[in-house]
């Protein structure tokens, strides 16, 4: 990923990504609940610019409790 990333910024381009906040993505992909920084240490190190990060089976852990 991070090769990918390279090559998307040096086209000139932003690195997108999305994840999901809960169990699953909105997809049903494995998503970050319990893994967050585990998963934003990935992301930094890919050199990701933006994130859009999904809010499907979060299994009951308010949006605000995770996202802090």
């Amino acid at each position: 990923m991070k090769d990918m990333g390279d090559h998307i910024h040096d086209a000139g381009l932003k690195f997108g990504l999305t994840l999901g906040s809960g169990k699953k993505t909105c997809m049903g992909y494995t998503g970050s609940l319990g893994n967050e920084h585990t998963d934003a240490g990935s992301l930094w190190q890919w050199g990701v610019d933006y994130l859009r990060y999904g809010n499907c089976y979060a299994e009951g852990v308010p949006a605000k409790d995770r996202y802090t």
